[in-house]
């Protein structure tokens, strides 16, 4: 399709609502949504766990108002830079970062998080009853108390109490009936418990049940508080007007991501170029560039508005990124899920490359 057709991401502003509907709402394909979040996530989160990135300082180029990679990454790293470049993807975020009522709910990036992490726990608005087995006295009574482990009669909930072992966790809704259950890894069962409290079969069929505790998500709340704690700085970043290292005496960091703004921001192969070597003037030598986007996309879609994206393959992102002195250290391509038209990328992929010298 002739470029002309198709909208600026820098000069046309992106519709917040049908961008986040499309692309990364829990009511998405989840085609769409194993793309856009669960492989990305995947993807971050196994950089900085398994040590292939470190860092103290990042700063992030992405598209829109996304932001969910970073929940992957704040564990890991100290101090967070945004940088947008329109008004409404800042908007966005700040509302998201104030706790505005009118900010988008990404909390299930955060349970697919959770999952990655090997957590079992759950955002959605419930209770929380986590299953724990008596290793000296099995018995059958449950005595459930909100916030605390709840003993057996008899049994001091103290430090000399009982050693409890966590077999599983389940949720309770409002009116106190099990919407499922699932075990802790290497439990034989998978869904372990349905059915209101204290009529459950499987939970009075199971001997070594000793007592539960009912938990509220506040871990999952801790986790979004950490990370609006570690984001220092939200700018609006005008490329036609100045480079990232201009702006309010940005300091390099350890750590810089591309989330397809290169992609969007270039109208060809040489702009790429002089993109890239504008964001990569902000990594410190030593430092870490991270990219995730996709193989040959020359479009994406939002509502009826097509945008430009410029397609690239494989041996280009190679050997542009080498060019500015980097050094790639992993490179993965994610096959093509979606089943819709949103985009018509052949592959993702998430690249990791780690600056060895000025160019």
């Amino acid at each position: 399709m002739d470029s002309s057709c198709k909208k600026n991401y820098c000069t046309h502003e992106v519709d917040a609502k049908k961008l986040f509907e499309t692309y990364f709402s829990d009511h998405a394909p989840y085609s769409v949504i194993k793309e856009s979040t669960i492989n990305m996530l995947g993807a971050f989160y196994k950089a900085f766990s398994t040590g292939m990135v470190t860092g103290r300082t990042a700063i992030d180029f992405s598209a829109g108002h996304s932001f969910h990679h970073l929940f992957a990454m704040c564990d890991f790293v100290q101090e967070i830079t945004v940088l947008k470049l329109n008004d409404g993807s800042l908007k966005e975020l700040e509302k998201w970062k104030n706790k505005d009522p009118d900010a988008f709910d990404w909390a299930h990036t955060k349970d697919i998080l959770q999952e990655l992490k090997g957590h079992r726990f759950s955002s959605v608005p419930h209770t929380f009853i986590y299953i724990s087995k008596h290793m000296a006295t099995p018995t059958k009574q449950l005595n459930p108390q909100k916030g605390n482990f709840a003993y057996n009669r008899g049994d001091p909930p103290n430090s000399d109490g009982p050693k409890l072992e966590p077999v599983g966790w389940l949720t309770l809704d409002d009116t106190q009936q099990f919407i499922g259950g699932r075990s802790q890894p290497g439990n034989p069962s998978d869904q372990l418990f349905t059915g209101p409290l204290f009529q459950c079969a499987d939970l009075e069929a199971d001997s070594s049940i000793h007592s539960v505790v009912v938990l509220e998500c506040d871990e999952l709340e801790d986790e979004e508080e950490n990370l609006k704690g570690k984001i220092g700085r939200i700018l609006k970043w005008d490329p036609s007007k100045c480079d990232p290292a201009d702006m309010l005496s940005l300091s390099k960091a350890d750590i810089v991501i591309n989330y397809v703004i290169l992609e969007l921001m270039s109208e060809d192969h040489g702009d790429y170029r002089r993109n890239l070597k504008k964001i990569c003037n902000v990594i410190k030598p030593g430092g870490y560039f991270l990219s995730y986007s996709a193989i040959n996309c020359s479009y994406f879609k939002v509502g009826e508005d097509k945008y430009h994206f410029l397609p690239c393959d494989e041996s280009f992102y190679r050997k542009v990124i080498s060019e500015e002195g980097f050094e790639i250290k992993h490179f993965v391509k994610f096959d093509r899920l979606m089943c819709t038209d949103a985009m018509d990328h052949e592959d993702g992929i998430f690249i990791i490359a780690n600056k060895v010298k000025e160019p």
